[in-house]
C-alpha cells in the first residue's frame, strides 16, 4: 500500500513542482453527503476540512454537477459541489496537479490533490434552483497554526484500510485493473467487518468482469452474496447490485433463463426499497432488452431499450455515458430489424455523446464508432442495389 501511495504522491509532487500557475483558479468537486455529515459541515463553517484520501476535482463545473446528481432522489443524502479556490500567491504544503493529460478520463478535466489535503471552509449556499449546495473551500497559509496542528495529528490517521479502497478506486478510474485487483486483495486480507468484506468482494468481481474472467468474477460475486445472506434479510434491497452483476455473468455465458431470473429478482428488490430510484428502472429495462435480443426477440428488445432511454433522459445529464449506451443499443437492434436510417441516427447520437463524456481511446467510444461505420456501409450497399 505504502509503495502505491508514495508513487502517486511523488507523481503529483513532480507535476506540482513543474506547474506554474499564472492566475488564480477555481476547481469543482461534486458528490453526495449523508445529511447528518452535511449538517456537521455547516456547523464547522470557518473551520478546517480534512480529506484522508486522494481528492479528484475538475475545472469544469458541469462535470461536477454530473457527480453531484448521481442519485438525486435519495432523501437521506445532500447533493454538494465543493468550490475550491486556489490563490497562486498563497504558500501552502498541499500538493495538487492537473492530470488530464495522463488521466483515463480526459473529458473530466481532472485535477488531483494528494492524500491528506486540508482546506478552510468558506461560504455555503444554494446558488440557483438546481437543489445543489455549493461549499467554498480555500487553501490555507502554510503558517496557519491550526492547520499545522491538524496536519501533524492526521499524519498517523492516514494509515487506515479505507485508503486502500480509495486508492483502488483511483487505479480503477485510471484503467489499471491489475493494480486495482492487488490493492483490493490486500484490503480484503486485513478486513474483518462483514459489510466492507462484501463490498471489496463485489469490487473484485467487477474487476474480473472488466478483464473478461467470468468464472473468477462469478466466484467473487458469489462470496459477497453468501456473506450478505448471513447478515441481512433475503429481501434487503442491498442485494440488488450483486444479483444484477451475477445476471450479467449468466447473460454472457448464454444462460438466459438464469440471467432473466436474476434481473427480475434485482428489480423486485429495488421496488421494495424505501426510496426506489428511477435509475434502477432504466437498468432493468436495459438488462431485459439484452436478454430479449439474445433470444432474437428484436421488437420486444427495442421496446425495452426505448423505455430505458426515456427514463435515462428524464433523470440523467444529457451527455451521460449511459445515454450514449442506450442509443448504441437501440441502433444495434434497429440494424437487426433492417431499419438502417433510424439505426444511423441513434448510432450518431451515441458517438456524439461519447465524444463529450468519454475518452477517444475508451473502448465504448471505439465500439460506437465501429458500429456507426458498419451501419454507414450497410446503407451504402443498400443504395447501390
Amino acid at each position: 500500500m505504502r509503495t502505491y501511495i508514495r508513487h502517486i504522491h511523488e507523481q503529483i509532487a513532480q507535476l506540482y513542482s513543474k506547474s506554474n500557475l499564472r492566475c488564480n483558479i477555481t476547481l469543482y468537486r461534486g458528490q453526495q453527503m449523508k445529511n447528518n455529515e452535511f449538517e456537521e459541515l455547516k456547523k464547522n463553517q470557518g473551520g478546517l476540512l480534512f480529506f484522508n484520501n486522494f481528492l479528484s476535482c475538475s475545472d469544469n463545473l458541469n462535470v461536477a454537477k454530473v457527480f453531484a446528481n448521481g442519485n438525486a432522489n435519495d432523501p437521506t443524502k445532500t447533493r454538494v459541489i465543493f468550490v475550491i479556490e486556489i490563490n497562486r500567491l498563497v504558500k501552502n504544503n498541499v500538493k495538487f496537479a492537473n492530470i488530464h493529460r495522463i488521466s483515463a478520463h480526459k473529458e473530466e478535466k481532472e485535477w488531483l490533490f494528494s492524500v491528506g489535503s486540508i482546506f478552510r471552509i468558506g461560504w455555503l449556499m444554494k446558488l440557483n434552483n438546481d437543489g445543489i449546495w455549493y461549499i467554498n473551500l480555500h487553501l490555507t497559509h502554510e503558517r496557519d497554526l491550526e492547520l499545522n496542528s491538524l496536519t501533524q495529528y492526521m499524519r498517523n490517521f492516514i494509515k487506515s484500510q479505507n485508503l486502500l479502497i480509495e486508492l483502488g478506486k483511483l487505479m480503477w478510474e485510471m484503467g489499471k485493473y491489475e493494480q486495482t485487483e492487488k490493492l483490493y486483495l490486500e484490503a480484503l486480507k486485513a478486513e474483518h467487518e462483514w459489510q466492507r468484506r462484501s463490498g471489496i468482494l463485489n469490487r473484485l468481481g467487477m474487476i474480473c468482469w472488466k478483464k473478461n474472467d467470468l468464472e473468477k468474477a462469478h466466484d467473487f460475486y458469489q462470496q459477497a452474496l453468501e456473506i450478505d445472506q448471513q447478515h441481512m434479510s433475503e429481501n434487503d434491497p442491498s442485494f440488488s447490485s450483486i444479483y444484477i452483476n451475477l445476471g450479467l455473468i449468466y447473460l454472457n455465458q448464454g444462460k438466459l433463463d438464469l440471467a432473466e431470473q436474476h434481473f427480475q429478482h434485482a428489480y423486485q428488490l429495488d421496488l421494495a426499497s424505501k426510496y426506489p430510484k428511477k435509475e434502477w428502472l432504466s437498468t432493468y429495462y436495459n438488462n431485459m432488452a439484452s436478454v430479449l435480443a439474445a433470444q432474437e426477440k428484436y421488437e420486444e428488445a427495442l421496446s425495452y431499450h426505448e423505455h430505458s432511454l426515456k427514463t435515462r433522459l428524464e433523470h440523467l445529464p444529457s451527455v451521460h455515458p449511459l445515454i450514449a449506451l442506450s442509443h448504441n443499443n437501440i441502433a444495434i437492434i434497429l440494424m437487426r430489424l433492417n431499419r438502417l436510417s433510424e439505426a444511423y441516427e441513434h448510432s450518431q447520437k451515441a458517438v456524439n455523446i461519447a465524444s463529450q463524456s468519454l475518452l477517444t481511446t475508451h473502448p465504448d467510444t471505439k465500439l460506437y464508432k465501429e458500429n456507426l461505420d458498419l451501419i454507414s456501409e450497410s446503407i451504402q450497399q443498400m443504395n447501390s442495389l
